[in-house]
Protein backbone atom coordinates (compact mmCIF):
# COMPACT_ATOMS: atom_id res chain seq x y z
CA UNK A 1 0.00 0.00 0.00
CA UNK A 2 1.37 3.40 -0.92
CA UNK A 3 1.25 6.90 0.46
CA UNK A 4 -1.61 8.18 -1.63
CA UNK A 5 -3.82 5.21 -2.42
CA UNK A 6 -6.71 5.89 -0.10
CA UNK A 7 -6.48 8.23 2.82
CA UNK A 8 -3.22 10.04 2.11
CA UNK A 9 -3.76 11.73 -1.19
CA UNK A 10 -6.33 14.47 -0.77
CA UNK A 11 -4.29 16.39 1.77
CA UNK A 12 -1.41 16.75 -0.69
CA UNK A 13 -3.80 18.11 -3.29
CA UNK A 14 -5.30 20.47 -0.71
CA UNK A 15 -1.91 21.78 0.39
CA UNK A 16 -1.10 22.53 -3.23
CA UNK A 17 -4.37 24.40 -3.65
CA UNK A 18 -3.79 26.50 -0.53
CA UNK A 19 -0.24 27.28 -1.63
CA UNK A 20 -1.57 28.43 -4.98
CA UNK A 21 -4.03 30.72 -3.20
CA UNK A 22 -1.22 32.18 -1.10
CA UNK A 23 0.63 33.23 -4.24
CA UNK A 24 -2.51 34.65 -5.85
CA UNK A 25 -3.53 36.55 -2.72
CA UNK A 26 -0.09 38.08 -2.49
CA UNK A 27 -0.16 39.21 -6.11
CA UNK A 28 -3.76 40.43 -5.97
CA UNK A 29 -3.48 42.60 -2.89
CA UNK A 30 0.05 43.65 -3.81
CA UNK A 31 -1.42 44.97 -7.06
CA UNK A 32 -4.71 46.52 -5.99
CA UNK A 33 -4.70 47.18 -2.26
CA UNK A 34 -1.52 46.46 -0.37
CA UNK A 35 -2.39 47.19 3.28
CA UNK A 36 -0.37 49.90 4.92
CA UNK A 37 -0.13 50.77 8.60
CA UNK A 38 -2.11 47.74 9.72
CA UNK A 39 -2.14 46.87 13.43
CA UNK A 40 0.33 44.19 14.47
CA UNK A 41 -2.15 41.28 14.45
CA UNK A 42 -3.72 41.85 11.02
CA UNK A 43 -0.31 42.77 9.58
CA UNK A 44 1.04 39.42 10.80
CA UNK A 45 -1.84 37.51 9.19
CA UNK A 46 -1.57 39.45 5.95
CA UNK A 47 2.19 38.92 5.65
CA UNK A 48 1.65 35.17 6.00
CA UNK A 49 -1.12 35.07 3.41
CA UNK A 50 0.63 37.34 0.94
CA UNK A 51 4.13 35.84 1.11
CA UNK A 52 4.21 33.87 -2.12
CA UNK A 53 7.81 32.63 -2.03
CA UNK A 54 7.35 30.01 0.72
CA UNK A 55 4.20 28.83 -1.06
CA UNK A 56 6.24 28.29 -4.23
CA UNK A 57 8.82 26.31 -2.27
CA UNK A 58 6.03 24.14 -0.84
CA UNK A 59 4.88 23.56 -4.44
CA UNK A 60 8.33 22.21 -5.19
CA UNK A 61 8.45 20.00 -2.08
CA UNK A 62 5.06 18.55 -3.08
CA UNK A 63 6.33 17.89 -6.61
CA UNK A 64 9.25 15.99 -5.11
CA UNK A 65 6.77 13.86 -3.15
CA UNK A 66 4.23 13.24 -5.90
CA UNK A 67 6.38 12.74 -9.00
CA UNK A 68 8.06 9.45 -7.93
CA UNK A 69 4.84 7.82 -6.67
CA UNK A 70 3.93 6.02 -9.89
CA UNK A 71 7.46 4.63 -10.10
CA UNK A 72 7.38 3.48 -6.47
CA UNK A 73 3.97 1.86 -6.91
CA UNK A 74 5.07 0.05 -10.07
CA UNK A 75 7.67 -1.85 -8.11
CA UNK A 76 10.55 0.08 -9.64
CA UNK A 77 9.59 -0.34 -13.31
CA UNK A 78 12.11 1.80 -15.21
CA UNK A 79 9.63 2.25 -18.07
CA UNK A 80 7.37 4.19 -15.71
CA UNK A 81 10.10 6.64 -14.75
CA UNK A 82 11.12 6.94 -18.40
CA UNK A 83 7.57 7.84 -19.42
CA UNK A 84 7.29 10.39 -16.62
CA UNK A 85 10.61 12.01 -17.52
CA UNK A 86 9.96 12.13 -21.27
CA UNK A 87 6.47 13.52 -20.74
CA UNK A 88 7.50 16.20 -18.27
CA UNK A 89 8.22 18.94 -20.80
CA UNK A 90 5.02 18.49 -22.85
CA UNK A 91 3.00 18.05 -19.65
CA UNK A 92 4.04 21.50 -18.42
CA UNK A 93 4.07 23.21 -21.79
CA UNK A 94 0.36 23.55 -22.63
CA UNK A 95 -0.68 25.93 -19.84
CA UNK A 96 2.57 27.82 -20.21
CA UNK A 97 1.88 28.29 -23.92
CA UNK A 98 -1.78 29.23 -23.47
CA UNK A 99 -1.17 31.81 -20.74
CA UNK A 100 1.87 33.36 -22.43
CA UNK A 101 0.00 33.71 -25.69
CA UNK A 102 -3.07 34.93 -23.84
CA UNK A 103 -1.00 37.62 -22.13
CA UNK A 104 0.48 38.66 -25.46
CA UNK A 105 -2.88 38.81 -27.24
CA UNK A 106 -4.43 40.81 -24.40
CA UNK A 107 -1.64 43.37 -24.59
CA UNK A 108 -1.55 43.45 -28.38
CA UNK A 109 -5.30 44.13 -28.40
CA UNK A 110 -4.92 47.03 -25.99
CA UNK A 111 -6.74 45.15 -23.23
CA UNK A 112 -3.94 45.18 -20.66
CA UNK A 113 -4.89 47.83 -18.10
CA UNK A 114 -2.33 46.98 -15.42
CA UNK A 115 -0.38 50.24 -15.62
CA UNK A 116 -3.51 52.36 -15.35
CA UNK A 117 -4.72 50.26 -12.42
CA UNK A 118 -1.31 50.53 -10.76
CA UNK A 119 -1.47 54.33 -10.97
CA UNK A 120 -4.65 54.23 -8.91
CA UNK A 121 -3.49 51.62 -6.39
CA UNK A 122 0.05 52.96 -6.17
CA UNK A 123 1.58 49.53 -6.80
CA UNK A 124 4.99 49.88 -8.43
CA UNK A 125 5.20 46.09 -8.57
CA UNK A 126 2.06 45.77 -10.69
CA UNK A 127 3.15 48.64 -12.92
CA UNK A 128 6.32 46.70 -13.75
CA UNK A 129 5.14 43.11 -13.78
CA UNK A 130 1.52 43.36 -14.89
CA UNK A 131 3.15 43.85 -18.26
CA UNK A 132 6.80 44.97 -18.23
CA UNK A 133 8.28 47.66 -20.41
CA UNK A 134 10.37 46.46 -23.38
CA UNK A 135 14.10 46.39 -22.75
CA UNK A 136 17.26 45.37 -24.53
CA UNK A 137 16.63 41.64 -24.06
CA UNK A 138 12.83 41.59 -24.25
CA UNK A 139 10.64 42.80 -27.07
CA UNK A 140 6.89 42.14 -26.62
CA UNK A 141 6.27 40.90 -30.15
CA UNK A 142 4.59 37.78 -31.49
CA UNK A 143 7.84 35.94 -32.21
CA UNK A 144 9.08 36.47 -28.65
CA UNK A 145 5.74 35.33 -27.27
CA UNK A 146 5.83 32.16 -29.36
CA UNK A 147 9.38 31.42 -28.25
CA UNK A 148 8.57 31.90 -24.57
CA UNK A 149 5.36 29.94 -24.87
CA UNK A 150 6.88 26.95 -26.67
CA UNK A 151 10.24 26.60 -24.93
CA UNK A 152 11.70 29.86 -23.60
CA UNK A 153 9.85 29.88 -20.28
CA UNK A 154 10.69 26.26 -19.50
CA UNK A 155 14.22 26.04 -20.88
CA UNK A 156 15.56 29.61 -20.75
CA UNK A 157 13.67 30.88 -17.68
CA UNK A 158 12.23 33.73 -19.76
CA UNK A 159 8.85 34.77 -18.40
CA UNK A 160 8.36 38.47 -19.14
CA UNK A 161 4.90 37.94 -20.63
CA UNK A 162 3.67 36.09 -17.53
CA UNK A 163 6.00 36.72 -14.61
CA UNK A 164 4.47 34.09 -12.34
CA UNK A 165 5.74 31.40 -14.72
CA UNK A 166 9.37 31.90 -13.61
CA UNK A 167 8.83 28.84 -11.42
CA UNK A 168 8.23 26.55 -14.39
CA UNK A 169 11.91 26.51 -15.35
CA UNK A 170 12.79 25.24 -11.87
CA UNK A 171 9.82 22.86 -11.86
CA UNK A 172 11.09 21.23 -15.05
CA UNK A 173 14.69 20.75 -13.93
CA UNK A 174 13.69 19.85 -10.39
CA UNK A 175 11.46 17.13 -11.80
CA UNK A 176 14.44 15.41 -13.40
CA UNK A 177 16.34 15.56 -10.13
CA UNK A 178 13.36 13.93 -8.43
CA UNK A 179 13.12 11.19 -11.06
CA UNK A 180 16.83 10.43 -10.85
CA UNK A 181 16.85 10.31 -7.06
CA UNK A 182 13.76 8.09 -7.03
CA UNK A 183 15.69 5.40 -8.91
CA UNK A 184 18.39 5.46 -6.22
CA UNK A 185 15.92 5.70 -3.35
CA UNK A 186 13.63 2.86 -4.41
CA UNK A 187 15.66 -0.01 -2.92
CA UNK A 188 18.15 1.91 -0.83
CA UNK A 189 17.94 1.66 2.97
CA UNK A 190 16.53 4.82 4.48
CA UNK A 191 19.89 5.70 6.01
CA UNK A 192 21.33 5.87 2.46
CA UNK A 193 18.30 7.86 1.30
CA UNK A 194 19.03 10.44 3.98
CA UNK A 195 22.75 10.44 3.18
CA UNK A 196 22.27 10.83 -0.57
CA UNK A 197 19.62 13.52 -0.05
CA UNK A 198 21.94 15.43 2.30
CA UNK A 199 24.83 15.28 -0.17
CA UNK A 200 22.53 16.39 -2.99
CA UNK A 201 21.25 19.33 -0.94
CA UNK A 202 24.80 20.42 -0.10
CA UNK A 203 25.88 20.15 -3.74
CA UNK A 204 22.93 22.21 -4.92
CA UNK A 205 23.84 25.08 -2.60
CA UNK A 206 26.80 25.78 -4.90
CA UNK A 207 24.97 25.30 -8.19
CA UNK A 208 21.15 25.49 -8.25
CA UNK A 209 19.89 26.00 -4.71
CA UNK A 210 16.31 26.65 -5.82
CA UNK A 211 16.08 22.92 -6.59
CA UNK A 212 16.68 21.98 -2.94
CA UNK A 213 12.95 21.44 -2.21
CA UNK A 214 12.74 18.70 -4.84
CA UNK A 215 15.45 16.69 -3.10
CA UNK A 216 13.75 17.04 0.28
CA UNK A 217 10.39 16.12 -1.20
CA UNK A 218 11.72 13.02 -2.96
CA UNK A 219 13.36 11.75 0.25
CA UNK A 220 10.10 12.38 2.10
CA UNK A 221 8.19 10.54 -0.63
CA UNK A 222 10.42 7.49 -0.19
CA UNK A 223 9.86 7.57 3.57
CA UNK A 224 6.08 7.96 3.38
CA UNK A 225 5.78 5.29 0.69
CA UNK A 226 7.55 2.81 2.92
CA UNK A 227 5.47 3.87 5.91
CA UNK A 228 1.86 3.99 4.64
CA UNK A 229 0.51 3.97 8.20
CA UNK A 230 2.74 6.83 9.29
CA UNK A 231 1.23 8.71 12.21
CA UNK A 232 2.49 11.02 14.91
CA UNK A 233 1.26 11.66 18.39
CA UNK A 234 -1.06 14.68 18.26
CA UNK A 235 1.24 16.98 20.22
CA UNK A 236 4.18 16.11 17.95
CA UNK A 237 2.20 16.68 14.76
CA UNK A 238 0.87 20.00 16.02
CA UNK A 239 4.36 21.03 17.09
CA UNK A 240 5.55 20.20 13.56
CA UNK A 241 2.77 22.28 12.01
CA UNK A 242 3.39 25.23 14.33
CA UNK A 243 7.14 25.16 13.70
CA UNK A 244 6.47 24.96 9.96
CA UNK A 245 4.29 28.06 10.19
CA UNK A 246 6.94 29.90 12.21
CA UNK A 247 9.55 29.19 9.55
CA UNK A 248 7.02 30.12 6.86
CA UNK A 249 7.01 33.62 8.37
CA UNK A 250 10.59 34.27 7.26
CA UNK A 251 10.86 36.89 4.55
CA UNK A 252 13.48 39.27 3.31
CA UNK A 253 12.00 42.18 5.22
CA UNK A 254 12.62 40.54 8.58
CA UNK A 255 15.72 38.52 7.63
CA UNK A 256 17.97 40.72 9.78
CA UNK A 257 16.15 39.52 12.90
CA UNK A 258 16.61 35.81 12.21
CA UNK A 259 19.59 33.78 13.47
CA UNK A 260 20.51 33.11 9.83
CA UNK A 261 21.54 36.76 9.56
CA UNK A 262 24.73 35.83 11.41
CA UNK A 263 25.69 33.20 8.82
CA UNK A 264 28.26 34.95 6.59
CA UNK A 265 27.43 32.90 3.49
CA UNK A 266 24.53 33.09 1.09
CA UNK A 267 22.01 35.81 0.35
CA UNK A 268 18.78 36.29 2.29
CA UNK A 269 16.99 34.79 -0.70
CA UNK A 270 19.22 31.72 -0.63
CA UNK A 271 18.80 31.24 3.11
CA UNK A 272 15.09 31.78 2.74
CA UNK A 273 14.71 28.86 0.34
CA UNK A 274 16.43 26.54 2.81
CA UNK A 275 14.18 27.79 5.61
CA UNK A 276 11.06 27.43 3.46
CA UNK A 277 12.06 23.90 2.44
CA UNK A 278 12.29 22.92 6.10
CA UNK A 279 8.97 24.69 6.69
CA UNK A 280 7.30 22.73 3.90
CA UNK A 281 8.63 19.39 5.14
CA UNK A 282 7.46 20.13 8.70
CA UNK A 283 4.00 21.22 7.55
CA UNK A 284 3.52 18.16 5.33
CA UNK A 285 4.77 15.74 8.00
CA UNK A 286 2.53 17.37 10.59
CA UNK A 287 -0.54 17.20 8.34
CA UNK A 288 0.02 13.67 7.03
CA UNK A 289 0.83 12.42 10.52
CA UNK A 290 -2.30 13.84 12.16
CA UNK A 291 -5.53 11.94 11.51
CA UNK A 292 -7.82 14.85 12.39
CA UNK A 293 -5.96 17.42 10.32
CA UNK A 294 -5.67 15.01 7.42
CA UNK A 295 -9.40 14.40 7.52
CA UNK A 296 -10.10 18.14 7.46
CA UNK A 297 -7.70 18.60 4.56
CA UNK A 298 -9.59 15.97 2.58
CA UNK A 299 -12.61 18.23 2.28
CA UNK A 300 -13.98 18.07 -1.27
CA UNK A 301 -13.70 21.81 -1.86
CA UNK A 302 -10.04 21.82 -0.84
CA UNK A 303 -9.25 18.89 -3.10
CA UNK A 304 -11.08 20.65 -5.95
CA UNK A 305 -8.99 23.73 -5.26
CA UNK A 306 -5.88 21.60 -5.55
CA UNK A 307 -7.07 20.10 -8.82
CA UNK A 308 -7.32 23.60 -10.33
CA UNK A 309 -4.18 24.95 -8.66
CA UNK A 310 -1.93 24.79 -11.73
CA UNK A 311 -4.46 26.66 -13.86
CA UNK A 312 -5.07 29.23 -11.12
CA UNK A 313 -1.37 29.82 -10.73
CA UNK A 314 -0.65 30.00 -14.46
CA UNK A 315 -3.54 32.31 -15.41
CA UNK A 316 -4.03 34.69 -12.49
CA UNK A 317 -1.65 37.43 -13.70
CA UNK A 318 -3.25 37.40 -17.15
CA UNK A 319 -6.70 37.77 -15.59
CA UNK A 320 -5.57 40.48 -13.18
CA UNK A 321 -3.91 42.56 -15.89
CA UNK A 322 -6.98 42.55 -18.14
CA UNK A 323 -10.58 42.34 -17.01
CA UNK A 324 -9.88 42.72 -13.30
CA UNK A 325 -7.78 45.85 -13.84
CA UNK A 326 -10.52 47.23 -16.12
CA UNK A 327 -13.13 46.70 -13.41
CA UNK A 328 -10.85 48.15 -10.73
CA UNK A 329 -10.34 51.34 -12.75
CA UNK A 330 -14.07 51.81 -13.33
CA UNK A 331 -15.18 51.15 -9.72
CA UNK A 332 -12.43 53.22 -8.14
CA UNK A 333 -14.70 56.33 -7.96
CA UNK A 334 -17.02 54.36 -5.65
CA UNK A 335 -14.39 54.41 -2.92
CA UNK A 336 -11.50 52.22 -1.90
CA UNK A 337 -13.43 49.67 0.16
CA UNK A 338 -16.42 49.20 -2.15
CA UNK A 339 -14.19 49.26 -5.21
CA UNK A 340 -11.93 46.58 -3.79
CA UNK A 341 -14.90 44.40 -2.81
CA UNK A 342 -16.33 44.53 -6.33
CA UNK A 343 -12.91 43.93 -7.87
CA UNK A 344 -12.32 40.93 -5.60
CA UNK A 345 -15.70 39.41 -6.44
CA UNK A 346 -15.12 39.83 -10.17
CA UNK A 347 -11.65 38.30 -9.84
CA UNK A 348 -12.96 35.23 -8.01
CA UNK A 349 -15.73 34.63 -10.56
CA UNK A 350 -13.59 35.17 -13.66
CA UNK A 351 -10.68 33.21 -12.19
CA UNK A 352 -13.00 30.31 -11.41
CA UNK A 353 -14.28 30.17 -14.98
CA UNK A 354 -10.83 30.47 -16.54
CA UNK A 355 -9.34 27.88 -14.17
CA UNK A 356 -12.11 25.39 -14.96
CA UNK A 357 -11.60 25.71 -18.72
CA UNK A 358 -7.81 25.51 -18.49
CA UNK A 359 -7.88 22.56 -16.10
CA UNK A 360 -10.11 20.57 -18.43
CA UNK A 361 -7.79 21.35 -21.35
CA UNK A 362 -4.72 20.54 -19.29
CA UNK A 363 -6.05 17.18 -18.12
CA UNK A 364 -7.00 16.19 -21.66
CA UNK A 365 -3.58 17.22 -22.92
CA UNK A 366 -1.85 15.35 -20.11
CA UNK A 367 -3.67 12.10 -20.90
CA UNK A 368 -2.98 12.45 -24.61
CA UNK A 369 0.71 13.32 -24.32
CA UNK A 370 1.33 10.60 -21.77
CA UNK A 371 -0.33 8.06 -24.02
CA UNK A 372 1.91 9.10 -26.92
CA UNK A 373 5.03 8.85 -24.79
CA UNK A 374 4.00 5.44 -23.46
CA UNK A 375 3.62 4.10 -26.99
CA UNK A 376 7.05 5.46 -27.87
CA UNK A 377 8.78 3.97 -24.82
CA UNK A 378 7.06 0.60 -24.85
CA UNK A 379 3.64 -0.61 -25.97
CA UNK A 380 3.36 -2.62 -22.77
CA UNK A 381 3.61 0.49 -20.63
CA UNK A 382 0.21 1.63 -21.88
CA UNK A 383 -1.41 -1.23 -19.97
CA UNK A 384 0.09 -0.26 -16.61
CA UNK A 385 -2.16 0.90 -13.80
CA UNK A 386 -3.06 4.57 -14.18
CA UNK A 387 -2.26 7.05 -11.49
CA UNK A 388 -5.38 8.18 -9.54
CA UNK A 389 -6.85 11.39 -10.92
CA UNK A 390 -6.26 13.47 -7.80
CA UNK A 391 -2.56 12.67 -7.79
CA UNK A 392 -2.23 13.14 -11.56
CA UNK A 393 -3.69 16.62 -11.34
CA UNK A 394 -1.26 17.51 -8.57
CA UNK A 395 1.68 16.87 -10.86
Amino acid sequence: MALAEKDKKGELESIRGLASCAVVIGHFFGSFAEPRDLPAGPAHVYSMLANGTPAVVIFFVLSGIVLPLSFFRSGGDKNVIAVAALNRFPRLMLLVFLTVMGSYLIAASGLNFSKAAAEISGSSWFASFGYPNPNASFQPDLLTALRQGVYGTLLENSSEFNVSLWTMHHELYGSFISFALAVFFFKAPMRLVYLIATLAVVALQFTAWRLTPFVAGTALSAFLFRNPDFALKPYISWASIVMGLVLYRYHFGNAAYWPTAFIPWGSDDHKGWIIYTISGVLLIIGIVGNKQVRSAMNAKWLIALGRHSFAIYAAHMMVMASIVSFVFINVAPLGKTIGLMITTLVFIVVMGIVARVLTEADEWWMRWSRGVVKRIVSPSVATLHRTPKSIVSAK
